[in-house]
């Protein structure tokens, strides 16, 4: 009699268990709650634009300095452009924006600091995606010493 007890007892629990996995979406072969639906929904990058480029940089007054902008721009972006901008004491190699003609490429921004002190340049991404306009903003800390 303990036997049949505990295995009604065993089917019981046993399917609450597995009722936790019947729910939507996909009822039958993974339910919402199944570790195999997390990743299914994992965050995408909806907007796909790459733009990589050192964080900061250090260099000496009055010395020119350099910084490599690598950009991938998806096919859905159109008349996209770089733009720079920084305080007074950076000057800038690039005074126009910078038109991207292709898909992937690098730019490399000239630049001297006149003064010593943290700098920043920002780097603008200007385009239109799917005929709305598109902007992304990133930047470089510039330490001059």
């Amino acid at each position: 009699m303990t036997s049949s007890t505990a295995l009604v007892f065993l089917a019981a629990t046993s399917a609450t268990f597995a009722c936790e996995f019947h729910d939507t979406p996909m009822f039958g072969a993974f339910g919402a709650n199944h570790p195999m639906m997390s990743k299914a929904e994992a965050p995408t990058n909806e907007e796909g634009f790459v733009l990589k480029h050192p964080r900061a940089m250090a260099i000496k007054v009055n010395e020119p300095g350099v910084v490599k902008i690598n950009y991938q721009l998806p096919l859905d972006y159109r008349d996209a452009q770089l733009e720079f901008s920084s305080q007074d004491d950076l000057r800038l190699g690039a005074d126009a924006p910078v038109a991207i003609g292709q898909l992937d490429g690098e730019y490399s921004l000239n630049f001297s600091a006149q003064s010593k002190g943290t700098h920043y340049v920002k780097i603008r991404v200007s385009a239109e995606r799917n005929g709305a306009p598109y902007t992304y903003v990133q930047q470089v800390k510039v330490v001059a010493f």
